[in-house]
């Protein structure tokens, strides 16, 4: 008789438990959260034909972005900002000299300074036109999906 109390006790231990542990587990669908507890929007394009994809996203806290990332990410996870061969080759092929990491790092700054694309300065991204509407694709489907915009 204490053998079949002894199992009974164990799997009500083992019950409230699984229960504790199901109730820990939250919320699947919100959103993730990034910085002081700010409602992280994110935004992740296709791989092109040269191996990048556009990953943006936003942290939004109190209706107004605190933080921002915004570039291009291959399948290794290398970040084209940072990829010198690449910065070079872009620059020497470039009309105008174009430095795809100072666009990739103004259009970061202007992700988390602004709630809309109106006012791109044309000048900051000469030479990078592909670059730049990417940009405004990733800007407007983060800006809208965190309800600053219509």
């Amino acid at each position: 008789m204490n053998r079949r109390k002894l199992s009974i006790v164990f799997l009500s231990l083992i019950l409230v438990l699984a229960l504790v542990l199901s109730a820990c587990n939250g919320d699947n669908d919100s959103q993730p959260t990034g910085a002081n507890g700010a409602t992280r929007y994110e935004y992740k394009g296709e791989l092109d034909e040269n191996g990048w994809a556009v990953e943006a996203w936003i942290d939004v806290k109190d209706g107004a972005v605190v933080d921002a990332f915004f570039d291009y990410v291959d399948e290794e996870g290398g970040l084209k900002s940072e990829d010198q061969e690449y910065i070079d080759t872009m620059r020497d092929l470039s009309e105008v000299g174009a430095d795809i990491s100072v666009i990739i790092n103004y259009l970061e700054n202007y992700l988390e300074n602004n709630t809309d694309v109106d006012s791109v300065d044309a000048d900051a991204v000469s030479g990078a036109t592909s670059t730049y509407n990417n940009f405004l694709t990733a800007a407007e489907d983060l800006y809208k999906q965190a309800g600053l915009t219509e």
